[in-house]
């Protein structure tokens, strides 16, 4: 994910909340959130909120570098089968998206298709 925009609405997606529903989370209004993930925003004083209530690394949210979960929400809070869900459709289109824009060499093709075939095959639709 390349701009803040995107990673914010990948962290308010993955706990399955609205825009709405995060801005009254942090007490803003739903257009200041449609206007970090639209990147009119281009660094929001809110982004500190949203990591604190979503559990996203405030840095990842910043640059999309490291880990995107804080330590302390990886080890006390599970996956839940929605959030692998939603991150198995994010990675398929992330790479259908790499596709199309010609920017991934055979190998690595190779090696992403058998990584989402796996993670498909263990966590069947009907499963996630």
């Amino acid at each position: 994910m390349k701009t803040i925009g995107a990673r914010v609405a990948y962290a308010r997606t993955a706990k399955q909340w609205s825009q709405s529903e995060l801005a009254r989370r942090i007490g803003v209004q739903p257009a200041a959130i449609q206007q970090i993930e639209s990147d009119r925003t281009k660094r929001s004083r809110y982004l500190p909120d949203i990591a604190k209530v979503t559990g996203f690394e405030l840095d990842w949210l910043l640059t999309g570098i490291g880990s995107p979960r804080s330590r302390k929400d990886a080890s006390t809070e599970p996956v839940s089968r929605q959030e692998l869900s939603h991150f198995i459709q994010h990675f398929a289109d992330t790479v259908a998206a790499a596709v199309a824009a010609g920017r991934l060499d055979a190998d690595t093709l190779e090696l992403l298709e058998r990584l989402l075939e796996k993670l498909t095959l263990e966590n069947p639709p009907g499963k996630r």
